[in-house]
């Protein structure tokens, strides 16, 4: 019996990563682990009361914010002093309270590395956010030297972060989702009528949605301008944004209401902010877009319209097209290119019986595909720990 320390630098009930990471530790938690621990900023304590699961599952520490401060903009030495910090704080934490692992839950959490490394422990180094070059580059030393194995959450994350020729890395997709959260059959025609009279939506409106926190690299202004030229041809078109704004890029949602009035097409828009209810939304859409316009890991939003039989229309970048096979149980799309991007749209209208079949397909290749990452990582933590 070992105990694992998960570190995370970033904390937030809108982030994938978060999700995926709790989701892991819960799993690998029941899977005979002595002990779970959790390691997230001092600031980010309220974000963990939003999760009930969580707080019942693990026995979090409190650390101080380092990584977060890294930009282009970043005062060198002011970054080097809170990194020398932030290590020595852990590994005094490590040592009087041993661990056999440490899981750092994204590149930037380098600190859990350095610290676990020190410490005597075995290090995980997941990659399940995109990171650009000019920040990957200075931790390719470390993460070679300090790793025991790392995790990436997609091969196209893998190749453009670490290179073809790196030789610990390991591609764990994330889990699907809750195949009894996201069913289908749960919500019957009363139910996503309801949903949708409660956004203000006619029963025969045609509904396309987008579920992701309001930040430039989802692209949302570029489903609003497809959504415009939906709405040219199908008037009766709502267009649904599901998430909420961040802290710091209040100014982006100002700009895309801005924008859904230069277009004209504001009575077509709703944006519901962030909502816990997302299967039930989804459900209530009859297409769902993702149109991120970065290399984006292994987004969770595309597997649960996957999972809830609706038609996904997604970016051909990053680990999109190993969750969609083109044409089969989805559609890949240039983000940038809102005018294909609305004709495929304005199909899928046109042919209901594409839009279930799509669907059904999209199902079948979630779960079939897809499987549970916290028995895949236990069998990895159980390779390291034979390791000399």
């Amino acid at each position: 019996m070992h105990r694992v320390l998960f570190y995370t630098s970033s904390f937030s009930q809108q982030s994938g990563a978060t999700h995926c990471m709790l989701r892991s530790a819960q799993e690998i938690a029941r899977q005979g682990w002595k002990e779970v621990l959790l390691a997230l900023p001092e600031q980010d304590q309220h974000e963990l009361e939003k999760f009930p699961i969580a707080q019942s599952s693990f026995a979090a520490i409190y650390t101080n914010r380092h990584t977060y401060k890294l930009s282009k903009r970043s005062n060198p030495l002011r970054y080097v002093i809170d990194t020398f910090r932030g290590v020595a704080q852990l590994y005094r934490w490590l040592k009087k309270n041993p661990v056999a692992i440490v899981h750092a839950n994204d590149l930037l959490d380098f600190h859990a590395a350095i610290a676990g490394r020190l410490a005597g422990g075995k290090v995980i180094w997941h990659l399940r956010t995109a990171r650009p070059k000019w920040m990957v580059a200075p931790f390719l030393f470390l993460m070679r030297t300090l790793s025991t194995r790392v995790l990436s959450v997609s091969q196209a994350t893998a190749d453009k972060m670490l290179g073809k020729g790196f030789r610990k890395v390991t591609v764990v997709y994330d889990s699907p989702p809750d195949a009894k959260i996201f069913d289908p059959e749960k919500y019957l025609a009363e139910d996503k009528r309801a949903v949708r009279q409660s956004l203000g939506i006619a029963a025969t409106d045609f509904v396309v949605g987008m579920v992701g926190k309001l930040v430039r690299l989802k692209g949302h202004e570029y489903f609003i301008r497809a959504g415009k030229h939906v709405i040219d041809k199908i008037p009766g078109t709502k267009l649904v944004i599901v998430g909420g704004a961040v802290p710091g890029h209040e100014e982006y949602e100002r700009s895309l209401r801005r924008l859904a009035q230069e277009l004209g097409i504001e009575n077509n828009l709703i944006f519901t902010g962030f909502r816990s209810d997302v299967p039930a939304l989804i459900a209530a859409s009859d297409v769902m877009v993702q149109v991120s316009i970065f290399a984006d890991p292994f987004p969770g939003v595309v597997l649960q319209g996957m999972a809830m039989e609706k038609p996904v229309l997604a970016s051909r970048l990053g680990g999109i097209p190993e969750q969609i096979d083109d044409g089969v149980n989805g559609f890949l799309v240039e983000p940038h290119d809102s005018f294909s991007i609305a004709q495929r749209i304005v199909a899928l209208f046109h042919d209901a019986p594409q839009r279930e079949r799509i669907g059904k397909a999209a199902r079948r290749a979630v779960y079939a595909k897809f499987k549970d990452d916290a028995a895949v990582i236990n069998g990895i933590y159980d390779e390291v720990l034979k390791m000399q």
